[in-house]
């Protein structure tokens, strides 16, 4: 415990120390976004409607981009799925922690055109060592010229992770900002936090660095962001690399309950609502 709390006393002074020093840095839009009518909330960028056409660049159903998930609580790492499996049927499944995260832009559920969403389908898959599907569940994110902005790994008891300024680039600026308001009431349970109220979470993002990536084999210009969260409840912050036609390459935070999550780029898949992805 008391490690644990070290580890997130020096990542918010480290993010601090970089948002003290981050240069004039801009990230330029991405050539295959086009303009879209949209609105403005909370300083994030919405087009109308679902998009039905799936041709988003960063996330799309051409492939699954699979990360390394690593999360650490200040309590325990065990996962919690027993909304979803029995015990015995979750530990001959699988180990109890989740190794990796895919990630992938179909809309498997119908859930985006359903309901009219302002976002573009979001498919997580959490995985085990052996890449095999532990637990999936579907969300949205914003792709277009104006900014990117996606919804944060977040199921069952992984629900701390949207504490944290979530993964969010606005094009050809130094720093932005968005606020995310939400009730608290029942998260007890999930955070280790509650609030009976609606409380406001202010996110603030800085791109400190520029730097040249080889991923799968390509080169692609990758641009250093740091973020912190202030709210009533708690502060929290974010860190992550973000690049041109490619997305989000890594992404570490720190929540406002202590815990940690970080995500690094590890291959991609043609992994879709399968049982288990290639992983080889």
């Amino acid at each position: 415990m008391k490690n644990q709390y070290i580890v997130y006393i020096k990542l918010s002074l480290i993010i601090v120390s970089f948002l003290f020093s981050c240069k004039n840095i801009t990230i330029p839009k991405i050539k295959n976004n086009k303009d879209i009518n949209g609105f403005s909330e909370y300083g994030v960028y919405f087009e109308l409607g679902p998009d039905k056409t799936y041709n988003d660049t960063l996330i799309n159903i051409e492939h699954s981009k699979i990360y390394s998930f690593k999360i650490n609580s200040v309590d325990s790492i065990l996962i919690d799925l027993s909304n979803y499996y029995s015990k015995e049927e979750f530990v001959n499944m699988t180990s109890p922690y989740v190794s990796f995260i895919s990630i992938c832009g179909y809309d498997f559920n119908g859930q985006n055109d359903d309901v009219g969403w302002n976002q573009s389908p979001l498919f997580f898959q959490y995985l085990n060592k052996k890449y095999e599907v532990v637990v999936s569940e579907q969300t949205g994110f914003v792709e277009n010229s104006i900014n990117f902005w996606m919804h944060p790994p977040r199921q069952d008891k992984f629900m701390q992770n949207y504490t944290a300024p979530w993964p969010m680039v606005v094009y050809n600026k130094s720093q932005w900002n968005w606020e995310f308001v939400f009730n608290g009431t029942g998260w007890q349970n999930i955070v280790k936090k509650e609030w009976r109220d609606t409380a406001k979470f202010l996110y603030t993002y800085n791109v400190c660095k520029k730097e040249l990536k080889k991923i799968e084999g390509k080169y692609y210009d990758c641009y250093n962001v740091q973020a912190s969260g202030e709210s009533k409840v708690g502060n929290s912050s974010a860190d992550f690399f973000f690049c041109n036609n490619f997305g989000i390459f890594e992404y570490s935070c720190v929540n406002i309950d202590g815990s940690t999550l970080h995500l690094l780029f590890d291959r991609y898949d043609t992994c879709l609502k399968q049982d288990k992805c290639k992983g080889d």
